[in-house]
């Protein structure tokens, strides 16, 4: 083997021609890198941003986890936040990009301000479970910063969002030619690691490695080791040419810390058993497999490392891996990382660690989906009532969970002995009485649509509690995307004026229980109910007053059911021509489940149907004239 000069395996090497494609990125309001993982994709936008961006500029870094998608959402308003509020204020009540959103998103993109030169990067945005990746890049790509230039790094994205994503003026794309190293790049890589080689073996490097960066750092290590070049798929290529070469205590802590999305120093050093200083060394060295944001000071995983540590990790003894996941559950609370949290002390099998945490109804939302949803049916079915009966403010969150993931008829299963855990607790009697009473309004959903049964709910809950509750957030859904009360609570031919008096009644015990959740509904209510018995003038006036009393405790789903009202009124007084003319609606006022009702009064062509996609654009052929 020859060497021209000391081995350097850790050696980063940028051929010229990838500098200056990803120098373009300077002249385009949106850029995607798309390649296979392994490519080099974030390392060469970090050089790149480190050695030929102005330090004038604002960079602003967001790695997608592999998380609730809401999660990253926030993230992203977050970071619009630091250079235009207003438009991160709106893209945050709007929600995630889905079918019905992309066309307020557009709209909003359009209108961002962004003077200052500055780039947001969005790393692995693949991993981001969206929709449609194409539509939401699409509509980002027209927006309005005129300083702004948005880089997106990405595996690559489904078929269907590749057919969306056309290179033109304003989008720029780069996939993994421009990443691949040519044989000139790959021997001048090699020459500055210190290894020269021979016209043969640089033929053979290139050919095993397709100039796929991942493949030839690992080669490099193989070769530096023995002198030869490694056959086989990547799994094989890192197991023997990084793992095998590992120190003990370094396989260790890359087990540990695997099971992080991603991990702080902090919590690297405390799963290592070193320093952090020896910690930080290592990981450092390492920063081929293992990237550091340093906006969000967190070590990331190389996802190709990521799934074979995950691999590795399965090896170990049962008992290890708990030992792990309990350390790891620790450290996550300590950070106040609610969802990994939960999810460690449930798979450490320290369920009581997990129960005693100061769980809220909305934080455990947080965290349940499909995927979660066996981890909260096990703990609901397989705790042991003892431990239960020691926890159990634990048990009515939890309990609100399934009903969150529709799982109504195992709520009901669980009722008496959630009711029998919190009888039979410890707790002194007001606790008992207040969990009982965040139980009982957690039952009154479901009686929906019995008004009269969910006020007898309330009416018990508010006794128990004698004060608010802690279950619902007032900034959640009353309406669940309904745009109509009505719609939602006249249950009974012939039988609406008693509904509207349950309502009057019911309502006000509700809003003492919840500080507010869904006022104005009783109004907006009876204002629809005057506009169905041909009173356009009575509903327009309650319209207004929901309105006014909605607003006052931000309860923007009972707000929109008002707009949409006026917008039924409008249409009815003057058609199409009097909506647009009044801008009774404007485009970016209506959240998602509300998008899809406006075509069927709009008809094709007018402001309304504009804010339709996909088979909401057929809905809107039912034209308003007839």
């Amino acid at each position: 083997m020859a060497r021209t000069k000391r081995i350097k395996p850790e050696t980063l090497f940028f051929p010229k021609k990838l500098m200056e494609k990803l120098d373009s990125v300077r002249h385009y309001p949106l850029t995607l890198v798309e390649a296979p993982s392994g490519f080099g994709k974030t390392t060469a936008l970090r050089h790149f941003f480190d050695a030929q961006v102005s330090d004038a500029a604002q960079v602003l870094w967001y790695t997608f986890p592999a998380e609730h998608p809401n999660t990253s959402w926030k993230a992203f308003c977050g970071l619009v936040n630091t250079f235009d509020p207003g438009t991160a204020e709106r893209l945050t009540a709007t929600g995630p990009p889905d079918e019905d959103t992309i066309p307020e998103l557009h709209g909003i993109f359009r209108e961002l301000n962004c003077p200052e030169e500055t780039y947001l990067v969005l790393d692995d945005f693949a991993t981001w479970k969206l929709p449609n990746h194409g539509e939401f890049l699409a509509a980002l790509s027209v927006h309005g910063g005129k300083g702004l230039h948005v880089v997106v790094a990405s595996q690559p994205l489904p078929e269907e969002a590749q057919n969306v994503l056309l290179p033109n003026n304003r989008f720029l794309l780069l996939q993994e030619s421009v990443l691949t190293f040519s044989r000139r790049d790959i021997d001048a890589y090699y020459r500055e690691a210190g290894i020269s080689l021979t016209g043969m073996q640089l033929e053979e490097v290139e050919k095993v490695t397709e100039g796929w960066i991942m493949a030839l750092y690992l080669q490099l290590l193989s070769f530096i080791e023995s002198g030869r070049f490694e056959e086989g798929g990547m799994r094989n290529l890192i197991h023997k040419a990084l793992w095998n070469q590992l120190p003990k205590q370094e396989r260790k802590l890359l087990l540990a810390i695997s099971i992080f999305p991603c991990f702080s120093l902090v919590q690297a050093t405390v799963m290592s058993g070193m320093s952090a200083v020896q910690t930080e060394r290592f990981l450092r060295e390492k920063r081929v497999f293992i990237h550091f944001d340093r906006e969000a000071r967190r070590f990331y995983l190389h996802p190709l490392f990521q799934s074979f540590l995950s691999e590795q990790f399965t090896l170990l003894p049962e008992a290890k891996q708990k030992a792990i996941y309990l350390a790891g559950g620790y450290l996550a609370e300590q950070a106040g990382d609610r969802v990994n949290t939960i999810r460690f002390y449930y798979l450490s099998g320290a369920w009581e660690h997990l129960l005693s945490l100061p769980l809220t109804s909305y934080e455990i939302a947080d965290v349940a989906d499909e995927n979660t949803k066996p981890m909260i049916l096990d703990i609901m079915e397989h705790t042991p009532f003892e431990m239960k009966r020691k926890y159990p403010a634990a048990m009515v969150p939890l309990a609100f969970t399934l009903f969150l993931l529709h799982e109504n008829q195992r709520l009901l299963a669980f009722k008496e002995e959630i009711q029998q855990v919190i009888v039979q607790s410890d707790l002194p009697q007001t606790q008992k009485d207040a969990l009982a009473g965040e139980m009982e309004l957690l039952l009154s959903f479901l009686e929906y649509n019995r008004i009269d049964a969910m006020n007898k709910r309330h009416r018990k809950a508010l006794e128990l509690l004698n004060g608010s509750a802690t279950l619902i957030n007032i900034k959640s859904t009353w309406t669940f995307g309904s745009p109509s009360v009505l719609y939602m609570l006249y249950r009974e031919s012939g039988k609406l004026s008693e509904e509207l008096t349950q309502m009057d009644e019911c309502m006000p015990i509700y809003y003492t229980l919840t500080g507010g959740h869904g006022s104005g509904a009783e109004i907006i209510m009876r204002a629809e109910a005057h506009l169905m018995q041909g009173n356009p003038d009575e509903a327009e006036i309650l319209c207004h007053k929901a309105m006014f009393t909605a607003d006052s405790k931000r309860q923007n789903s009972i707000y929109q059911c008002g707009l949409f009202l006026l917008a039924r009124i409008a249409i009815l007084r003057g058609g199409r021509s009097y909506v647009a003319k009044r801008h009774v609606v404007v485009g970016g006022t209506f959240p998602p489940k509300h998008r899809g009702f406006m075509p069927l009064y709009a008809g094709p062509g007018s402001r309304l149907s504009g804010l339709a996609t996909g088979t909401e654009r057929q809905a809107s052929l039912l034209d308003f004239r007839r």
